[in-house]
């Protein structure tokens, strides 16, 4: 990497720099990555450390955990609620970028590979995932079907394409939604791919609660399902032997990239959280390895369309999206 100040040349052989302290700078355009970004970065334990710098730690101090407490006392007033303006800027902007790297089916969900002998297109990752979701959740021409987060238009073209008229309703933060009456429940099947922000008809909106919390969410999609019903869930989850590289990550997502970025939940405690809520777990799929593929499809996506982002939301934003 080359140093625009001279100063920051210090940071070489054996004294590395702080990953706080390089993301920082990353973002300001003060320091030029010599060659793939995406290999530089997996090499970071070569040239970076994962100490805690004075800047991190007054963000943690002063603005994370203040608006941890402030989301937790109030989410009561936030689970279902008229307000459009939690982070309207944010929201916009997340939508663009998006587009920039899953492509045109906008799934934001991991993909399945099938073919370990040959390498599989992104569409075809995402055939394979809408395959496994048809299959899982037992589709039938008889269901009335509620798909919460990004792709739920290819889902509904995907079923559609075995059963024409099952009704689907689908849902994103975006307040892009299909079948215009408001969700009142009554679903036989419930597919949730991107558990964040979600609002729509009838004012429904699912927001965490706290740090891996989802119990009032998944409450209120029980309450949504018909009598022996499905429920497909799929999050991002976290170690319960986590490692302190993880926290100093996930802190430096929450001050740059997504103000909203919190921990999130263990096997064992989003099992709990469900059967709390009154489901019973059938079943649980790692697909960790089929995420790492996913993620490099995004990513080629991502730099072919580096030009054309750059354009529309300048440099700084779309490095902090790379570094997502």
């Amino acid at each position: 990497m080359t140093f625009k100040h001279p100063a920051n040349v210090k940071y070489r052989g054996k004294r590395k720099i702080p990953m706080a302290t390089f993301c920082q700078m990353y973002l300001d355009g003060d320091v030029e990555l010599n060659g793939d970004t995406l290999a530089i970065l997996e090499k970071r334990h070569d040239w970076a450390s994962f100490r805690l710098t004075f800047g991190l730690i007054y963000h943690v101090l002063f603005k994370l955990i203040p608006k941890m407490v402030e989301d937790l006392s109030f989410h009561g007033m936030f689970l279902y609620t008229d307000d459009d303006c939690v982070h309207p800027d944010y929201e916009e902007l997340d939508v663009g970028l998006l587009r920039g790297f899953l492509g045109p089916r906008m799934m934001y969900t991991s993909g399945i590979v099938r073919d370990t002998n040959n390498e599989e297109s992104q569409k075809e990752l995402e055939n394979n995932k809408l395959d496994i979701i048809c299959e899982k959740i037992h589709l039938n021409p008889y269901d009335k079907v509620l798909s919460i987060g990004y792709g739920w238009q290819a889902l509904a073209n995907y079923a559609r394409r075995i059963f024409p008229n099952v009704p689907f309703t689908g849902l994103t933060h975006t307040n892009e939604y299909i079948n215009i009456p408001a969700i009142r429940g009554g679903y036989k099947k419930i597919i949730c791919t991107h558990l964040a922000q979600h609002k729509g008809p009838g004012n429904f909106m699912a927001l965490h609660t706290g740090p891996g919390e989802y119990s009032d969410f998944l409450k209120h999609i029980h309450g949504l399902l018909s009598n022996d019903c499905i429920f497909f869930l799929e999050v991002a989850g976290a170690d319960k032997s986590w490692q302190y590289e993880d926290l100093v990550w996930r802190l430096l997502m929450a001050k740059y990239v997504c103000p909203d970025a919190i921990p999130y939940a263990s096997l064992g405690s989003l099992t709990n959280q469900l059967e709390t809520a009154g489901f019973r777990v059938n079943g649980a799929d790692n697909v960790g390895r089929h995420y790492s593929e996913t993620v490099r499809k995004w990513y080629g996506n991502f730099v072919w369309n580096q030009e054309a982002l750059v354009a529309m939301y300048g440099p700084k934003v779309y490095r902090a999206s790379f570094l997502a």
